[in-house]
């Protein structure tokens, strides 16, 4: 009876540990966790969310960090449709002691048309420009 017990939890045991394997391969759980044990937070986030790609998470970063002394309100940024739509990083950096404004905007990857037609016929002016990321003030 006893060898029968140990056989049956041997088999359940081989069970769930193949599929643990099979799941954490499919969802990168080795690579992830290394990742975590050896990058701080910013290397992660600039890794995952780029500085004027992607996210542009290192670019509003720097505007922020740059001008949180001199602008009080939270910045908006946008990132222009490109082949690859990515949710805007403002949510990163949202502060709700601070007033949302139209006033300044973070341009993350717009075409040239595109600043043309949108932006600048509305009287953006602007302030900071790195690549194709740009801090513009109305």
């Amino acid at each position: 009876m006893i060898s029968f017990i140990k056989n049956k939890f041997s088999n359940f045991f081989f069970i769930y540990l193949i599929f643990f394997l099979f799941v954490a391969i499919i969802y990168d759980l080795f690579l992830n966790t290394y990742i975590i044990i050896n990058k701080n937070y910013y290397e992660r986030m600039f890794f995952y969310a780029g500085y004027c790609d992607k996210q542009g998470y290192g670019f509003t970063k720097y505007i922020n960090e740059k001008y949180a002394k001199t602008i009080d309100v939270n910045l908006d940024a946008t990132t222009v449709a490109g082949p690859i739509q990515f949710a805007p990083p403002q949510a990163y950096f949202y502060d709700y002691k601070k007033k949302l404004s139209d006033k300044y905007l973070i341009l993350l990857n717009p075409s040239a048309e595109d600043l043309k037609v949108n932006y600048f016929s509305k009287n953006y002016k602007v302030i900071e420009q790195k690549g194709n990321c740009f801090f513009a003030k109305k």
